[in-house]
């Protein structure tokens, strides 16, 4: 009797479960749960049949992966400027350019102010037994220290400055004393002048920039030297060939100066005439450089 009624339970369950009206409810169920995910904020993935019959050789977890995929242009987008400029392949060449420029400026102004206090000790040695040199040495020796320190000063109070930045920026603390800016790409070799660009502008360019390049040299060296003697800017060109005769007692520093004055104005001429024998070599008129 209780192996009959087993049965009978049994048979129950499989009508039930073929039934049409279980399929409808099922249905029911499943467009319910669609209806509460749609109306979530935040969707999670649902996945079907579809998903699986799609390809076997796609996973499922492919949406859920492409969901959190990074965007990394909203990320650069938010760096702060020190970020962004760590991603700039030149950012190590611009911080050596700016390290290298104060450096330099410090070590000239350092070693303008050694030379002068060599100067010093030239005038304070006197110019021969119970004679000393003029006043106006001394004060334009001790005026250009005094300017010579203010620079100093500025170039390490910029060199500190640039220094806090730097580590500010996040950057490697080495970046100081990088050398990248010396390395410069060699430019582009041009191709020389053809034999019918050498004409009388071309070689009136070349000895204008001679005379240029010299000229500058002459005439900043000369200004010096009379500030020296005169303690005064020259008033026009004239007074600065008043330094070319110097004094009985003149300083050591002051003839070392006279005497380069020469030297360069030497070179100047030297140039000019190395300059003349190209041209004549060339085809140039001897009229071109009158």
């Amino acid at each position: 009797m209780s192996t009959r009624f087993d049965v009978l339970v049994l048979l129950v369950l499989l009508c039930s479960s073929s039934n049409p009206l279980f399929s409808q409810n099922l249905v029911k169920v499943a467009a319910k749960e669609r209806q509460r995910r749609s109306q979530l904020k935040t969707a999670s993935p649902l996945y079907t049949n579809q998903h699986l019959r799609s390809s076997r050789s796609t996973s499922v977890l492919t949406p859920l992966r492409q969901e959190h995929s990074v965007d990394k242009a909203s990320v650069i987008s938010n760096l702060d400027l020190a970020d962004r400029a760590s991603l700039n392949p030149d950012a190590e060449r611009s911080w050596s350019a700016r390290f290298i420029a104060l450096r330099q400026r410090l070590e000239q102004s350092l070693a303008r102010e050694a030379q002068l206090n060599r100067w010093m000790a030239q005038l304070f040695a006197g110019c021969g037994p119970e004679t000393d040199y003029d006043w106006n040495y001394f004060a334009y020796v001790r005026r250009e220290l005094e300017q010579t320190a203010e620079q100093i000063a500025l170039s390490r109070q910029l060199l500190a400055r640039l220094r806090e930045d730097l580590r500010k920026s996040g950057q490697p603390a080495s970046w100081e004393y990088s050398r990248l800016a010396e390395k410069i790409p060699p430019e582009p070799l041009t191709s020389p002048p053809q034999a019918e660009e050498f004409s009388e502008r071309y070689w009136q360019e070349r000895l204008s920039q001679i005379d240029e390049h010299y000229g500058s040299q002459v005439n900043r060296m000369r200004q010096e030297a009379f500030e020296m003697r005169f303690g005064r800017p020259p008033r026009g060109e004239s007074e600065l060939m008043l330094v070319q005769s110097p004094e009985p007692c003149t300083p050591p520093f002051a003839l070392e100066l006279i005497s380069k004055i020469s030297a360069v104005e030497g070179d100047h001429e030297q140039a000019r005439t190395d300059l003349r024998e190209e041209a004549r070599k060339k085809g140039a008129l001897p009229g071109w450089f009158r």
